[in-house]
């Protein structure tokens, strides 16, 4: 679910519905207007709930395509593009072979769907993925697939970053992504690329350090702040099953852009460094202080 201050209102994506003791799995979409109190359905198979979608063209809108029914997954709405976007989805409540690596568009002035990238069939999920270089964007990078992960959005650079997740039930992921609107492409930023429990690295609290690890997770909470990629909770696998529940608080320091090597980042400035001229400021002015890429605890 997000909310949208633009009109005041939540919209739902999916999820479980149960009739007549049955479960099912819905594409439905719904909108809540808060200042009236009603919902207002808007599109979504009512008559076959476990609706394997319309995925159409990647990459092109249509009013036929259709969202897969899908659970556990996260969204972010842009609120300059009125968009949602879709990520890490499990077709499937009892089984590996319904978890997805697809991502997905929703304009909500238009009501229509745009499958933006990954694929359609659960069963080539292990073959459909590409971590890359670390820290180098491009469009042949997919994340495996992968449900329950942690997603947050900085509006400004419009970029969604996406932790951890599970591909189903044992398999825990430690890996962070960030995700780019415009250029619809992936950067494998930091963590493990194997599924597969993780033990997260403390050093003390507040400090950064390249040795510091969040660790494997799933279901964890986050949000984006000052340049910072800040995540809470979770759980996660170490003993057959996810009983490791976690209370703490990560804040993940991000690399400032690809500047010249002597700025420094810090919120608002740009530091002038070995006497050189200043003519990024305004592009600096969104990204933390960073040493590369860390974590504090």
């Amino acid at each position: 679910m997000i909310y949208d201050n633009a009109t005041d209102s939540s919209y739902a994506f999916g999820g479980y519905g149960v009739e007549n003791g049955a479960t099912y799995i819905l594409n439905h979409v719904w909108n809540y207007s808060i200042p009236l109190g009603t919902w207002t359905f808007l599109s979504g198979n009512r008559s076959n709930p476990n609706d394997r979608g319309n995925y159409g063209t990647k990459t092109v809108t249509s009013s036929t395509n259709r969202l897969s029914s899908r659970l556990r997954h996260m969204c972010v709405l842009d609120p300059q593009l009125r968009e949602v976007w879709i990520f890490g989805v499990s077709l499937d409540a009892n089984s590996a072979s319904g978890v997805l690596n697809d991502w997905w568009k929703y304009s909500l002035a238009n009501a229509t769907w745009t499958w933006m990238g990954g694929t359609q069939n659960p069963l080539t999920n292990s073959s459909f993925l590409a971590y890359g270089k670390r820290g180098v964007e491009s469009a042949l990078n997919i994340p495996p697939r992968r449900t329950s992960v942690s997603v947050a959005y900085e509006p400004i650079r419009k970029q969604a970053f996406m932790y951890g997740g599970s591909s189903y039930g044992l398999f825990p992921y430690s890996d962070l992504w960030r995700f780019d609107l415009r250029n619809n492409s992936w950067t494998w930023l930091d963590g493990s690329q194997n599924e597969g429990f993780v033990r997260p690295v403390f050093t003390s609290p507040g400090n950064s350090s390249s040795v510091n690890a969040a660790g494997s997770r799933q279901r964890g909470s986050a949000f984006f702040n000052a340049a910072t990629f800040t995540l809470y909770g979770g759980m996660s696998n170490e003993n057959g099953s996810f009983a490791n529940v976690y209370s703490d608080f990560w804040a993940y320091e991000l690399p400032c852009p690809s500047y010249p090597n002597n700025y420094t980042c810090i919120p608002g400035v740009c530091l002038l460094v070995n006497g050189a001229s200043s003519s990024i400021s305004e592009l600096c002015s969104f990204w933390i202080i960073s040493s590369g890429g860390h974590w504090f605890y």
